[in-house]
């Protein structure tokens, strides 16, 4: 698609459960639960295999001044205790509303109303309709702000990944919305939900140079298709030299990174993962004939760069298919499996770290940039001002 800037920060697409292909290997099977009021623990393990646990909720439970939270609240909040004791800031656990939100953001399609939804600093939703969506049909205008879903209030408590989940639904259903005009006004609109699709690839010509522009935002299982159609395009166009920003993509689906470093590289190693209890690392590498194996590319990077973003960036550089331009990238070389759990909710497990075709170790460290940027310098008026683009078009030239 060749737009840019279509999803900003604390902004969201407003769209339905869609499944991803992200590692959903398998789910967490609960024991039975037997006997009268049996502890969290037990419902969790069957067993009481937590003494101690189970003896401070139950003191706990019998002591406590104030309310108790609910069975869930606790097994979430005992969940998340364990996992801090690992150590590691990336196995983590996700409520079903975050779960869920994940899940269609890898997928790259979305079901719902139609809508950009932005959050005011006081937490209020904002909507702003795309032409000629159902929000849009039915009488949604930018700037009207969300009340109320199904008749459910939006108080301070309700978080934006709430009202999201609460809008999105499946194709075909539809849901109420309590809107407040700017006059002051206030109107149900029911809106009947259609499937979206959000890229993850925008592309455009630098305007006056032969530099096309690719922008990667996230890796989903759409990027590799929209990433090969916005090449051709901008080789159709006239492209010579090719700008790849990666700036502030954190990253998604390894895979998707896989395929789309495929399109510069003619075979040979992507990147090398050590995996828990296998022996020999596995190498990923490039399946050939791709569109852009010649074409001259720089790659631009910050510290928002991270992830799969990083194997792309790490790949190409080791490869001597780009070079790196901007600061230094995230440092996230590790792999995580996505289990989804009984009641909606998943887990991500690191279970493996990837190294660069030259065995570069990332997690911790980072790419550093072959040309770093000063992002307190300007660029000039032909790079719009941008100093990553400043520099990009420099190495063209030199």
């Amino acid at each position: 698609m060749n737009n840019s800037d279509i999803v900003k920060t604390a902004v969201f697409f407003v769209g339905a459960v869609m499944l991803s292909a992200i590692s959903f290997l398998a789910g967490l099977i609960l024991a039975s639960r037997f006997g009268s009021q049996p502890t969290v623990i037990e419902q969790i393990s069957g067993t009481v295999e937590y003494p101690i646990l189970t003896e401070v909720q139950g003191l706990i439970d019998s002591n406590f001044l104030g309310d108790v939270p609910d069975t869930t609240t606790q097994e979430y909040g005992m969940i998340r205790g364990m996992l801090t004791e690992l150590g590691d800031p990336y196995t983590v656990f996700n409520e079903p509303v975050q779960a869920e939100l994940n899940t269609d953001n890898l997928s790259g399609k979305f079901g719902g109303i139609g809508s950009l939804v932005s959050f005011n600093e006081d937490g209020t939703a904002v909507l702003d309709p795309f032409r000629d969506s159902p929000a849009a049909r039915a009488g949604i205008v930018t700037g009207d702000t969300v009340i109320a879903v199904d008749g459910l209030l939006l108080t301070p408590d309700v978080t934006p990944d709430d009202t999201i989940a609460m809008i999105r639904g499946e194709v075909g259903t539809t849901v109420t919305l309590t809107i407040q005009r700017e006059d002051g006004s206030q109107i149900d609109v029911e809106i009947e939900r259609e499937e979206f699709e959000i890229p993850s690839v925008t592309w455009r010509m630098l305007d006056n140079t032969d530099i096309g522009i690719l922008d990667i935002g996230r890796f989903s299982d759409r990027t590799p298709a929209e990433a090969e159609e916005g090449i051709n395009e901008l080789i159709a166009e006239g492209a010579t030299k090719l700008v790849v920003d990666l700036r502030d993509n954190g990253g998604g689906l390894l895979n998707a990174s896989v395929d789309v470093a495929s399109h510069f590289l003619d075979g040979g190693p992507i990147l090398l993962e050590e995996k828990r209890g296998v022996e020999d690392e596995t190498v990923f590498e490039a399946r050939g004939g791709g569109p852009a194996l010649t074409i001259p590319t720089v790659v631009l990077m910050n510290g928002g760069t991270a992830s799969a973003s990083e194997i792309l960036a790490g790949a190409l550089r080791d490869r001597d298919r780009a070079i790196l331009i901007g600061t230094k990238s995230f440092g996230k070389g590790s792999v995580q499996l996505v289990y989804e759990l009984s009641d909606g909710s998943s887990l991500n497990v690191t279970n493996a770290r990837w190294f660069t075709p030259k065995r570069a170790e990332i997690d911790g460290t980072g790419l550093e940039p072959n040309v770093v940027v000063d992002p307190a310098v300007a660029g000039s008026e032909l790079a719009e001002g941008d100093p990553w683009l400043e520099q990009a078009i420099q190495y063209f030239n030199n």
